[in-house]
């Protein structure tokens, strides 16, 4: 494991998605907090007029673009990432470009509450 790096491996792919998901919160507003420790995150939405959980927003969301999220926790806001530590860099980013283009679909559902203003504005 020393040999490998992957303690380092696990802090480098963790810092990564940190600095992805904080970018695209500028457009994903839901995205609430981003919360790391060492290669274990989550991230959690909440409804942004009320700050309630949005359960709804991270349930399938990304499972059509193909990526396996565990969303479980108390509310079901959460989304939890367990990376693994051997991935190619060129997988990661395209995981990372699937999660950003799951998320901002998800903001366009029917369900959604941007959805829900838009369509009664």
């Amino acid at each position: 494991m020393k040999d490998e790096k992957l303690p380092e491996r696990a802090v480098h792919l963790c810092d990564m998605l940190v600095q992805h998901l904080n970018a695209i919160r500028t457009d994903i507003s839901e995205i609430a907090e981003v919360r790391a420790l060492g290669g274990i995150m989550a991230a959690e939405f909440k409804d942004i007029a009320t700050s309630k959980p949005l359960p709804e927003f991270t349930k399938d969301i990304a499972l059509e673009k193909g990526l396996l999220l565990l969303t479980r926790v108390v509310h079901g806001n959460v989304i939890r990432f367990l990376l693994p530590l051997t991935i190619q860099e060129s997988v990661f980013d395209e995981g990372l470009a699937l999660l950003a283009e799951a998320l901002r679909q998800a903001r366009l559902t029917s369900w959604s509450p941007v959805a829900l203003r838009v369509r009664t504005q």
